[in-house]
């Protein structure tokens, strides 16, 4: 089986994931919108950008803890999926809900013997106020936030982390690796949930004043955006789905020219790592 029908494989089954989620939002009154990459392809493909391999959607703080609470306690629901949250387990600070669909295996090589999620998954992301003095000097806080972020990570996570860098061609792979277990000493001393504390006081805005919007838990750069959007839905291959209606500022923001697909070489997804892909006992390689 080649790469296409691979990632196709992967599409279907996070597509099917998102039906479902769109669904349960409906139901139980919940508001979303894509995010990241499914965003851009909501936008410029009208569905799954085709190299991609995954889905990611958004809500705003209030809607993330009510989606939380209603979908732990859903048996139907985790009957299918299993809820993984990326942290402590707690959604109060600072977190990343995947919904990951049971029977399917789809991880690194590297990783297959850790401790990490590796299902299939739609990944949710949450959407805070963020606090006016954060934004100023954003570059050197915003280091600081990355670090804490890494901090958190549990051992088997830092561990993937350090496989990876060992794969790499980074002539400072090793001081990466040293780095990575000073950075597990600090979250000993201070535990996870304490390092989502420092990270939620540092740039969430909880008295929701700010002009300012983004996603904290969100990769290496977070994209922050002016506060105040309505949604509005839009074709998503078989699907109907909500996006913010300031997806061009959210999207140049994170991206630049968005609507200009990038070169094949930088098309990441399947074809760039060993993987393994597993559906109900069915290997595909």
């Amino acid at each position: 089986m080649n790469t296409t029908e691979q990632r196709q494989i992967i599409q279907n089954i996070s597509r099917g994931i998102l039906k479902d989620i769109i669904s349960f939002c409906e139901k139980h009154d919940i508001e979303y919108f894509m995010m990241y990459g499914s965003l851009i392809g909501a936008v410029r493909h009208h569905g799954v950008i085709p190299w991609d391999d995954d889905i990611d959607i958004a809500m705003t703080r209030d809607n993330y803890y009510r989606f939380f609470e209603c979908i732990k306690n859903d048996d139907d629901f985790n009957r299918k999926y299993n809820l993984w949250v990326n942290g402590s387990g707690s959604v109060k600070y600072v977190s990343e809900l995947k919904i990951g669909k049971l029977g399917t295996k789809y991880c690194l090589k590297i990783g297959e013997d850790l401790k990490i999620n590796k299902f299939i998954t739609v990944d949710i992301f949450c959407v805070d106020y963020i606090k006016e003095r954060y934004l100023s000097n954003i570059s050197l806080k915003n280091r600081l936030r990355i670090f804490l972020s890494i901090s958190k990570l549990n051992w088997d996570e830092k561990r993937f982390m350090m496989r990876v860098f060992r794969n790499g061609n980074s002539k400072y792979k090793y001081l990466k690796i040293i780095v990575l277990y000073l950075m597990h000493i600090l979250r000993l001393i201070c535990t996870e949930k304490g390092i989502e504390h420092l990270i939620y006081n540092m740039t969430v805005d909880e008295t929701r004043t700010s002009n300012r919007m983004g996603i904290v838990e969100g990769g290496l750069r977070p994209v922050i955006w002016s506060s105040g959007f309505s949604l509005k839905k839009v074709k998503f291959d078989d699907l109907q789905v909500l996006i913010p209606d300031n997806y061009h500022e959210i999207l140049t923001k994170a991206y630049g020219d968005y609507m200009t697909p990038p070169s094949e070489e930088r098309r990441y997804g399947l074809d760039r790592h060993d993987t393994i892909l597993e559906v109900n006992g069915v290997v595909y390689s």
